[in-house]
């Protein structure tokens, strides 16, 4: 795992269970066995402070999920809109840095105008 003192800069994590990992899923489940997990770019940008199933956006018959991160640059804001796949890596993974995207990561992007603008405080 990355940095466990990050949590305590407010950079934030997801972490996200799969079909498969949900029938191990107990009172008492490790957070270990989560299938993926994405953590926010900076310190403060508290991604995961709002996240939501956006339904199947992009039409490929899986559900989609927004990850929102308020306090990114600023306070400009952004949300992260990542697609659903049926076999999740390698675009999930452990230790996923939301920054570190490209468009073959099938992430997408929604940046606040501007300062304070907090995008991604409600999602």
């Amino acid at each position: 795992m990355k940095n466990p003192y990050k949590i305590a800069t407010a950079i934030g994590i997801v972490l996200l269970f799969t079909l498969l990992a949900f029938a191990e899923l107990s009172q008492d489940t490790d957070l270990s066995l989560s299938s993926a997990s994405f953590w926010g770019e900076n310190a403060g940008d508290e991604a995961g402070r709002a996240i939501a199933d956006a339904g199947d956006v992009n039409g490929d018959g899986f559900s989609d999920f927004l990850i929102g991160a308020p306090y990114i640059t600023t306070n400009t804001g952004k949300a992260y809109l990542i697609f659903g796949r049926e076999d999740g890596p390698p675009y999930w993974y452990m230790d996923r840095d939301l920054g570190d995207y490209t468009p073959a990561h099938v992430i997408v992007n929604f940046i606040g105008e501007g300062a304070n603008y907090y995008a991604g405080i409600s999602v």
